[in-house]
């Protein structure tokens, strides 16, 4: 086998499109073409093309994932997604998410505990629970976290001072404040306490006793 073309790709920054004999074969990155010394003319076999194939995807996966999660973070599950949608082998993706986890790009856990410390002053535990699951957060580490939040009184005292505002205080108006405290993620026993205190006359505005 004769490596007969490397075509710079368009629009594609740094990859090249490899022929052998003639016709296209794979993708390189132009790091991986110079590191094996790749040239038109030169001799190679499928074994070692492979090889150096699956090195470079792994290198432009690698590449990718850094330069996405140095804008925002990420779990564990998306960047799977993310790395999945950009059509890695599954191969591939495996040793990018242990590689990004063991240089530290990717951590769970510190992305549960600044997920709570974003959220606790405006949802409740419920719904905070809710979002890391669908982001791909272990129940375990979930758990954990959701742990370290302290009583969120003064959350729903909050939320619901600025839903009560200008609104006649009703029976209509209790069930439309109890199905939006839900709907931040608050449990029933949370809710109907600070409900009580509104129909036994407290004043909410009072310090939470």
């Amino acid at each position: 086998m004769q490596i007969t073309e490397l075509r710079k790709q368009k629009g594609k920054k740094d990859m090249f499109s490899v022929f052998v004999d003639d016709k296209f074969v794979c993708s390189l990155d132009e790091f991986s073409i110079y590191k094996n010394r790749l040239s038109v003319g030169a001799e190679i076999d499928h074994e070692t093309l492979d090889h150096i194939q699956s090195e470079s995807m792994g290198d432009v996966a690698f590449s990718q994932s850094v330069d996405l999660l140095s804008k925002i973070m990420k779990t564990t599950k998306q960047m799977q997604d993310y790395l999945h949608k950009k059509g890695f082998l599954p191969s591939v993706i495996d040793q990018t998410i242990q590689k990004l986890c063991d240089y530290g790009y990717l951590n769970d856990h510190y992305y549960a505990e600044c997920y709570v410390q974003q959220k606790t002053n405006s949802a409740g535990k419920i719904k905070i629970k809710n979002e890391l699951k669908l982001k791909g957060i272990d129940e375990q580490i979930i758990s954990e976290v959701l742990a370290d939040i302290d009583n969120q009184d003064e959350v729903i005292l909050r939320i619901t001072k600025k839903f009560l505002k200008n609104r006649e205080l009703n029976l209509d108006t209790y069930n439309k404040l109890s199905r939006h405290l839900c709907s931040k993620g608050f449990g029933w026993d949370e809710i109907n306490k600070v409900i009580s205190k509104i129909k036994h006359g407290d004043d909410i505005y009072d310090d939470w006793q």
